[in-house]
């Protein structure tokens, strides 16, 4: 039984016996591959205003994967109530396991609301974690200071 082996991963395995003699002969070296698990959250979320009405999300892959990225799920919330604005699930071709992902989104109310925002990925072996989430929109404005005479 061997423990502390990472999530999808190749290891090559030999096995010897060991007693007071010494070390017996060792077996034909075989390839093994642990089993795919859910994801970690993807990593440098970003969120930038297009206009006052859209954003556009990026991200960098989970780290580790732990598997085969198949899609990931971008969702929007209202900030003042949780409640959930939008989400949009973005497949993952084979080729895209190492791109940064884009998403828009749009009829957000950026000027009157805040909105957060947060990233997922999903593996064979379920979804993982949510990103941390990323506030966008009104930004309260600071009291005006008084110059002093």
């Amino acid at each position: 039984h061997l423990q502390g082996l990472a999530n999808f991963t190749v290891y090559t395995v030999t096995v010897a016996t060991f007693n007071q003699d010494g070390v017996g002969p060792q077996t034909a070296t075989d390839s093994i591959m642990t089993p795919e698990t859910e994801p970690s959250a993807p990593r440098e979320v970003e969120v930038v205003p297009i206009t006052m009405a859209t954003i556009l999300v990026s991200w960098l892959p989970p780290d580790p994967t732990n598997g085969i990225i198949l899609d990931y799920r971008v969702q929007v919330f209202t900030v003042a109530s949780g409640e959930l604005f939008a989400t949009q699930t973005v497949a993952v071709g084979a080729n895209e396991q190492e791109d940064v992902q884009l998403v828009n989104f749009s009829g957000l109310d950026l000027q009157n609301m805040e909105y957060w925002v947060s990233v997922s990925a999903r593996t064979a072996a379920g979804r993982g974690p949510e990103s941390d989430p990323v506030i966008v929109g009104m930004t309260p404005t600071e009291p005006p200071t008084t110059a002093e005479p």
